[in-house]
């Protein structure tokens, strides 16, 4: 005899802010403002998590070591937020 799938009212309602927040953002990034608008907020946000770069490096700059450089918002942390962003930008593009 098969059981029925019992959901808590919780994983309902996490399950639809989840759903929420992507049409959100599936709406937002509709136009190309909207996309625009999207990669500021994700770049924003992923420097101050620490995956990307706050600035890239320039030639001749120079730093005393890597602190220095940390505190100029060059060190060499993962730009994994710029290759998602590329891939999903090719993708809606068509």
């Amino acid at each position: 005899m098969p059981t029925s799938l019992q959901l808590s009212p919780v994983t309902i309602l996490a399950a639809a802010g989840v759903l929420g927040v992507a049409i959100g953002v599936g709406s937002v990034a509709w136009t190309p403002q909207g996309r625009e608008k999207v990669g500021t907020v994700a770049k924003t946000a992923s420097v101050a998590v620490g995956l990307q770069r706050a600035r890239e490096p320039r030639e001749r700059d120079f730093w005393s070591g890597c602190n220095d450089a940390r505190s100029a918002g060059t060190d060499r942390s993962i730009e994994v937020s710029q290759v998602i962003a590329k891939r999903w930008t090719a993708t809606a593009m068509g």
